[in-house]
C-alpha cells in the first residue's frame, strides 16, 4: 500500500489497489475518512466493490469515481452503497463540494482560488 500527504491540508492519502479481500469493517471504518473508488477497474469493478464492502459492513464514506457520464452509472454507484458519484476529469472545487457533503473535516480544505 502507498500513501502519500497533501501538504496544504495536511490529509494522508492511501493508494490500496487490490486491498478489498484484506478490508477489516471494524477498523477501516475507524481509520478513513473517506474511500475513492473508481468504477474501471481490474478483478472487480468499483459498483461490485462498493457492493462487497458493504456486505462486508464497511458504513463509512464511499464516493464512486468513473469516466461514463451518465446517469445509469452514477446510479448504479448509489444503488451499490456509494455515499456520492464523481465523473472524470474531477476538478478540485468538484471534489472539495462533494467531501463537504459528506465529511465534517472537508469545510477546512480551501478552494482553488483560495489556495
Amino acid at each position: 500500500m502507498k500513501y502519500f500527504l497533501f501538504r496544504s491540508t495536511d490529509h494522508l492519502v492511501f493508494h490500496a489497489p487490490r486491498s478489498i479481500r484484506n478490508l477489516n469493517p471494524n477498523e477501516s471504518s475507524k481509520a478513513f475518512d473517506v474511500i475513492l473508488i473508481d468504477n474501471h477497474m481490474p478483478r472487480m469493478n468499483g459498483t461490485t466493490a462498493t457492493q462487497e464492502m458493504r456486505r462486508r459492513g464497511y458504513a463509512g464514506v464511499i464516493i464512486g469515481i468513473t469516466g461514463d457520464d451518465d446517469e445509469l452509472t452514477k446510479q448504479e454507484f448509489l444503488t451499490a452503497g456509494a455515499n456520492g458519484c464523481l465523473v472524470k476529469p474531477i476538478s478540485h472545487d468538484g471534489l472539495v463540494a462533494c467531501l463537504a457533503t459528506h465529511l465534517k473535516f472537508a469545510a477546512q480544505i480551501p478552494l482553488s482560488a483560495e489556495l
